[in-house]
């Protein structure tokens, strides 16, 4: 797992359109429902084409695959991916901006964003992300 000294609990402040927000750096929670949101997406789209192609009735194997957790790949990918920083970025927001939607932040964050956030949230791209001994 890597080291998450730097990346628990800490309030920042960051600018989205203009406008400052207080944030935390991402708790082991945070990272425990990124999971479980990859997981979610990633069962449906498998459950969703396995359909288009067998029907209603899905064979073992892609139950499984569907079942299965996502691997460190998968969840490093989703992390570098806009919907999953839209989802990471919206998980330091709730605590200090309840209300707030993950399409309410996507909605404040632009591309000249990414960067920035990436270092005040994770400490750098991917550096901070909690990896499972073992799952490739």
């Amino acid at each position: 797992m890597a080291n998450l000294n730097d990346s628990v609990g800490t309030n920042v402040t960051i600018t989205l359109a203009g406008d400052t927000y207080k944030a935390t750096k991402l708790t082991i929670t945070d990272w425990a429902e990124f999971e479980e949101f990859v997981h979610e997406l990633r069962r449906s789209k498998i459950i969703q084409t396995a359909k288009d192609v067998y029907g209603d009735k899905l064979p073992d194997s892609v139950l499984d695959k569907a079942l299965a957790p996502p691997t460190d790949d998968e969840l490093g990918q989703m992390q570098a991916s806009i919907t999953g920083m839209r989802f990471l970025v919206w998980r330091s927001l709730i605590t200090h901006n309840k209300g707030m939607t993950p399409k309410d932040v996507g909605s404040l964050i632009t591309l000249d964003d990414i960067k920035e956030l990436s270092a005040k949230l994770f400490g750098a791209p991917g550096k901070n992300a909690p990896k499972t001994e073992g799952k490739k």
